[in-house]
């Protein structure tokens, strides 16, 4: 196969471009804590409801994970009311599908996901949730309630910090089973 020199050189300026961004969003997986307990850090942030703090405190602290109650019950419940007329149709009520629809808690959440980071699910959703309508169930915002609300149904605990579409705090926040204990 021949290659025009203009096509090698378009194609060379693309992966120049593309290399920040494309850097951005190919995180490393980090390893979840394995009790499940957040940082001094954390919990500092949580304590002051800063968001910045926190994403600082995940970076310092070692990684969050949904178990850690990285949401607000006022944001779950927002998502609620999204979820119920836009998601629950094919996801079902409680999040676990029905006959031919998928489920999004559960053991689809814990093995689907396993280890990816909220990051990963709310750009998923936001990028091709409702099927046919994608990006259309509200705001970026509107989505990551969503995702509190599937956390919610999930069995997490909410917070004092609300989820915010910051992509360090998403990118620093990973879904795993439930420790035991």
């Amino acid at each position: 196969m021949r290659f025009t020199r203009a096509a090698l050189l378009g194609a060379a300026v693309l992966a120049i471009l593309a290399a920040p961004v494309l850097a951005q969003h190919d995180l490393p997986k980090k390893e979840p804590a394995a009790d499940g307990v957040s940082s001094p850090e954390q919990g500092a942030a949580a304590e002051t409801g800063d968001v910045g703090a926190q994403v600082a405190g995940q970076v310092a602290g070692g990684p969050l994970t949904i178990w850690n109650n990285v949401f607000t019950q006022a944001q779950a419940d927002h998502g609620k009311s999204i979820y119920t007329r836009k998601c629950q149709t094919c996801h079902g009520p409680t999040g676990r599908g029905g006959p031919g629809t998928p489920p999004v808690t559960g053991a689809a959440l814990n093995t689907k996901w396993a280890d990816a980071t909220l990051l990963d699910l709310w750009n998923f959703a936001h990028m091709n949730m409702p099927p046919g309508a994608k990006g259309q169930a509200g705001s970026a915002q509107d989505y990551v309630d969503i995702v509190a609300h599937i956390l919610d149904m999930h069995g997490a605990d909410p917070g004092d910090v609300p989820l915010t579409t910051n992509e360090d705090q998403l990118a620093n926040i990973t879904i795993v089973r439930k420790p035991k204990g």
